[in-house]
């Protein structure tokens, strides 16, 4: 067995600093000996022959052609794409408007370069300039680049000594960018006026401790830019106004071992997610700090704390909701809460489908992109309906809604809906039953209540069922899905994944990429259909054999046995059944109405349940629902 040595300082090459500049400079013995060991790693792990094996699993299980999701911004939307065979990607828009419009090759800007790496690249918030941070050398010291947008031609020599990260001002005259000192590090943080030399640029903040790195950030607000100063276990914040006209620094706090925190902006506060006194992290409110008085963490008002053994991971603050992220156990828990800074309420769990997943937060552009159709009923009102026993109040409410959503299906004019964003719960069974759909590609459907121990009660199950039962021509079969989506709370995180569960109709409804499109296209197609609409007739259905509630049983209890399910999991889910199976002795045909109020009566059994209770109010207070 060979001795490890640790006697290696002899490979920092004392020019190092060239060698990153030039790697043939790298001295001849320090070259020879790392030829020498990447040459016996050749030979211990295959060489080529494996190399490219691995290669080509790994791209195997990779689309050759992928896009990202389009993010409009103005007039424009935004994307990346991979082309088939492409090491880099391709940056492109479209505007409302006209065809797509390339922005940067990825592919091209690294041709004729051994190595080549995008660290960031953005378009200006006036649309008109497109700015990218690119490594041609792999020693991470990238150059900044500035084209007028839809041109390949610089606009001006790139900026050198760069970190990878900037930030435009809101006028699209400026750039704010981290440069890199003699040692590598990122110490200093400068503001590029566009049209003028890289030696006029103003310094905004330098960074003196050796220990200590930069980042640049923006609010979603877009107002202000931020500048982060952390080690491995402190970090501290400065605040800049978003134009670049002022470019004195605000303090957020002073520098305080062991505090850790990241800011977002809701007028006339900061929003904060940090450990002051919370080592699993809370949310926090503060004023917003001046220049002479920076903010006291010891007077933060705090809005949300995780509860016991959770920790909280991450937050979005939009327009019109914020989104937080907790972990438990290493799993993503998502909610939604009112956009209100000065208190804090849970509106709405994000359901997914399984309790074991990789999931996380990943930030947008924009703070007003959270156009939502509907999350759903508020649960604060059936948590006082149930707490006061008001069971005949609770059925009034779901009866009115059955008889609206049943009015929708049956006007005597067509109904199209036209969501974008989240349609979930009872925002998606007012969605079933329209006529037809015109859906964002960026719309999630789905029922979810089963997730907080109740079921869907405004149609929800009916239309599920009778979906399915029209694609399978099967009532058993209808049902057995049915159950399944509806038991998971599952939720389709685009049209496309929607319709599998037959909560998009790919034959039937239709999507649209720019959400500005959707009223129009709704209108229109509302417009095409009038001349000869005649309203659906009410469905003939079946319930499913009383037999198929034994295998739906046995199914849960084996869940149960093994831990994948609570007891009142099982609870939920057999409750979901009585809508569509038979019980014994009992007729299987069966009218709309009666499927309406097998619904309210299953909600009702399960509003009655101390679990049900408990999983709601946990909802509300925690931001997840109790696995009980």
């Amino acid at each position: 067995m060979q001795t490890p040595t640790t006697d290696n300082h002899w490979l920092k090459a004392a020019n190092w600093q060239e060698v990153l500049e030039d790697p043939d400079s790298l001295p001849a013995d320090i070259r020879s000996y790392l030829e020498t060991q990447n040459q016996t790693a050749d030979q211990w792990l295959g060489g080529e022959t494996s190399r490219q094996w691995i290669i080509d699993e790994l791209k195997a299980t990779i689309r050759d052609r992928d896009d990202s999701v389009p993010i409009w911004e103005g007039e424009f939307q935004y994307w990346q794409r991979f082309v088939e065979g492409a090491e880099h990607p391709d940056f492109l828009r479209q505007h409302h408007t006209q065809g797509e419009q390339l922005l940067l090759c990825g592919d091209k800007r690294a041709s004729n370069h051994p190595y080549y790496d995008i660290g960031a690249a953005d378009h200006s918030p006036n649309h008109q300039l497109f700015a990218v941070t690119e490594d041609r050398q792999g020693s991470e010291r990238y150059t900044l680049t500035i084209f007028n947008a839809g041109s390949n031609q610089p606009l001006e020599p790139a900026l050198v000594d760069c970190r990878g990260d900037f930030e435009w001002s809101t006028d699209s005259s400026k750039i704010l960018y981290t440069r890199l000192d003699e040692h590598q590090r990122p110490s200093t943080v400068w503001c590029h006026l566009i049209g003028t030399n890289q030696s006029d640029d103003q310094l905004v903040f330098q960074l003196d401790h050796p220990g200590r790195f930069i980042g640049l950030g923006q609010t979603s607000s877009e107002a202000w830019i931020t500048i982060d100063v952390h080690d491995h276990q402190t970090n501290q914040t400065f605040l800049l106004p978003a134009s670049l006209d002022d470019l004195t620094l605000i303090k957020v706090t002073d520098w305080i071992e062991g505090l850790e925190y990241e800011v977002e902006h809701v007028e006339p506060y900061l929003i904060i997610r940090g450990n002051q006194h919370h080592e699993d992290f809370a949310l926090f409110r503060a004023p917003i700090p001046t220049l002479t008085e920076p903010s006291n963490p010891d007077q933060w008002h705090t809005l949300w704390v995780p509860t016991q053994g959770h920790l909280f991971s991450d937050f979005e603050i939009l327009k019109h909701h914020w989104i937080i992220e907790h972990s438990e156990e290493g799993c993503g828990r998502y909610f939604i809460a009112e956009p209100d800074p000065e208190t804090f309420k849970i509106r709405q769990t994000l359901a997914l489908e399984s309790s074991i997943h990789d999931a996380h937060l990943d930030p947008l552009p924009g703070f007003e992109r959270d156009q939502h159709f509907s999350a759903g009923v508020d649960l604060n009102a059936f948590r006082r309906m149930i707490e006061a026993g008001q069971w005949d109040e609770i059925d009034g409410f779901l009866l009115r809604f059955q008889t609206a959503v049943a009015a929708l299906k049956y006007a005597p004019v067509p109904v199209v809906g036209a969501p974008s964003g989240l349609a979930a719960g009872g925002g998606f069974e007012v969605l079933a039953h329209c006529d037809k759909l015109v859906v964002h590609t960026n719309s999630v459907l789905g029922l979810v209540e089963a997730a907080v121990g109740v079921v869907p009660s405004g149609g929800g199950v009916k239309e599920s069922y009778l979906r399915w039962h029209a694609h399978l021509g099967d009532w058993e079969q209808a049902a057995w899905k049915a159950w399944m989506n509806l038991g998971y709370a599952a939720t389709g995180s685009s049209p496309e994944l929607a319709s599998r569960m037959q909560y998009f109709r790919q034959d039937h409804d239709e999507t649209v990429m720019n959400r500005d499109r959707l009223l129009p296209r709704a209108i229109q197609l509302v417009t095409e259909m009038a001349a000869s609409y005649t309203p659906p007739k009410p469905p003939k259905a079946e319930l499913a054999p009383a037999a198929l509630a034994e295998k739906m049983a046995g199914f849960m209890q084996d869940g149960v046995d093994r831990g994948d399910f609570m007891p009142h999991d099982k609870t939920v889910a057999m409750q979901i059944a009585t809508i569509m199976v038979q019980s014994p002795d009992e007729d299987s045909p069966i009218d709309e109405d009666g499927l309406f109020a097998r619904e309210r009566a299953a909600f009702i059994r399960l509003a009655k349940t101390p679990e049900t209770h408990a999983r709601i109010s946990a909802m509300l207070d925690d931001g997840a629902p109790v696995r009980n």
